[in-house]
């Protein structure tokens, strides 16, 4: 495990994040971060790829600075009446950043281990939030002991979920546990889906994460074709039966090694240049413990998987996260109907 934790922090590094006037989005950039920034990846998406951004919503909380808020894609954020120590609420906005399909975690690149000081653990996840409090394009924190209850859609109702907060540079961090909401009937006439909720208090703004830790991780090995012979090639896995993320840079010519959950559902993107573009099948990873770096101390742990083939990518990739998604078959699933906890 020492092992893991070196390699956990060597890839803890955050971008910056891009914001226009009016059109909010979320992009990766340089390394490092300014105090007014929403922070981004851990790796900066090449060339054309870099155009593609995580929508930022934003939401006006009124004179009473207060209210009940639904993301596009069903997250919620309850704010009280006290949630803040200031008089004047005008002008005060809400704005949130949700990552609950494949294509977010790949957008987003945030690294999905445990703080190293919580055993540095790969993590399973119900779906991650960024969200802060605005006021005359200035950051207001929530006050002393006050909290908003924040609620993601219920799309794993099987698998146990704890909350965690991103500590920059560090990984994520449990800070609470989480309240579960059934779902209503569905209404199988209607060809309705309906899912339950999980919710919990956040005492602070920033990234805020549904996740389980998992001990052992497998890896995945393979070879990459097509590739350009003077630029490095950034290899993810992301879940597609679940939520999960790694990434690793590859240099051409070398065979990528990277870590991956054990017993579950993948798919490999490849991503190199302007605009080069692989992807794997999806893959069920191996039950059996594997981690991408034992082959330097002698031991190759990985599973050899399939080549992943890097080609052109269409223009129409670029246009958006669910263009990427569509072409790289990163399904996407939507509930009709969720049952918040009131």
């Amino acid at each position: 495990m020492k092992q893991l934790n070196t390699n956990i922090i060597a890839i803890l590094v955050f971008c910056s994040a891009v914001w226009a006037a009016e059109t909010f989005k979320m992009k990766a950039g340089p390394a490092g971060f300014s105090d007014r920034s929403i922070k981004s990846a851990a790796y900066s998406l090449p060339g054309d790829f870099s155009r593609l951004a995580l929508r930022v919503t934003g939401f006006d909380l009124g004179k009473r600075g207060n209210g009940k808020f639904i993301g596009e894609k069903g997250i919620r954020i309850d704010v009280p009446e006290d949630a803040f120590n200031i008089k004047d609420k005008s002008g005060l906005r809400l704005e949130i950043i949700e990552v609950l399909d494949p294509i977010d975690f790949l957008i987003a690149g945030l690294p999905m281990y445990t703080h190293a000081q919580e055993g540095g653990h790969a993590l399973t996840s119900g779906g991650m939030v960024y969200l802060r409090f605005t006021q005359n394009n200035r950051e207001v924190p929530l006050a002393s002991g006050k909290s908003v209850r924040v609620q993601f859609p219920d799309l794993f109702p099987q698998q146990n979920f704890d909350q965690y907060r991103l500590i920059p540079g560090r990984g994520w961090q449990r800070s609470g546990p989480v309240e579960t909401t059934e779902a209503a009937a569905n209404n199988d006439e209607q060809e309705i889906w309906g899912v339950g909720s999980r919710s919990f208090s956040a005492f602070q703004t920033g990234w805020l994460n549904l996740d389980y830790p998992e001990p052992q991780i497998a890896c995945l090995k393979g070879k990459i074709s097509g590739a350009n012979a003077k630029m490095p090639i950034i290899v993810s896995s992301v879940g597609t039966n679940h939520r999960s993320f790694f990434s690793v840079y590859v240099s051409p010519g070398e065979e990528f090694r990277i870590n991956v959950l054990r017993s579950k559902a993948v798919k490999l993107i490849a991503m190199q240049g302007k605009n080069q573009l692989g992807f794997s099948d999806e893959i069920i990873t191996p039950n059996q413990t594997g981690f991408q770096y034992d082959y330097k101390k002698g031991k190759d742990t990985c599973v050899e998987t399939q080549e992943i083939k890097l080609q052109q990518a269409e223009k129409s990739v670029f246009e958006s996260p669910e263009k990427l998604a569509e072409v790289t078959g990163l399904k996407v699933y939507r509930p009709q109907a969720i049952q918040y906890k009131e």
